[in-house]
């Protein structure tokens, strides 16, 4: 079992640096998720509002962590994350920690849990045994939090430095700030009751 995970990484690591012969493309996003079968919260948010104009945009779904991707779909996944400018994942992504990240990418990580009510990540670790079977967070230029006072939590979360956390809130909840949403909120909500 050991050496076919170690074949994995090794041929991985193999692509992505193949891969690095094309140039990094300026105005192509990836959207990578490793937990979701369609595009949702935070990622779906800032997908539809990503002009399709302006960006080259790549989706990369995948239901869970346990299902496997093709040869030719893990090809063009280490091709993807290899030439995008920006990267921005929900989650933890095995491909993410595993890759060479290229000095002008911006590797993005926007949670899919708001707020700080468990530890995650480095959180969970006694600091001096940060091995590699730890480095789940790892690659991330940026992270977004709901709030200035917890960016803290995600900065240890991630192993990241805090300026690096920005206090954005969630893409998936400007709906909120929404009037004719919250008036057609207000209506299902009442045609329900009544």
């Amino acid at each position: 079992m050991k050496i076919k995970k170690v074949i994995r990484l090794v041929s991985f690591k193999m692509f992505n640096y193949m891969f690095m012969i094309f140039p990094i493309k300026n105005n192509k996003v990836l959207f990578l998720s490793d937990q979701r079968a369609e595009l949702g919260a935070n990622l779906k948010c800032i997908y539809d509002n990503v002009s399709n104009k302006k960006y080259e945009k790549i989706l990369l779904l995948k239901p869970n962590r346990y299902c496997r991707r093709k040869l030719k779909e893990k090809l063009q996944l280490i091709y993807h994350i290899t030439t995008s400018k920006y990267i921005l994942l929900d989650d933890w992504s095995k491909s993410i920690s595993m890759m060479k990240r290229r000095k002008k990418q911006e590797i993005i990580q926007l949670w899919h849990g708001p707020g700080a009510f468990k530890t995650f990540g480095y959180s969970r670790l006694d600091r001096s045994k940060k091995t590699s079977k730890y480095l789940m967070h790892r690659n991330y230029t940026k992270a977004i939090v709901t709030a200035e006072d917890i960016r803290w939590c995600f900065a240890e979360g991630f192993g990241m430095n805090i300026k690096d956390i920005k206090a954005t809130g969630f893409p998936r909840t400007d709906c909120l700030l929404d009037k004719t949403y919250k008036e057609n909120v207000r209506k299902k909500f009442f045609s329900k009751i009544s």
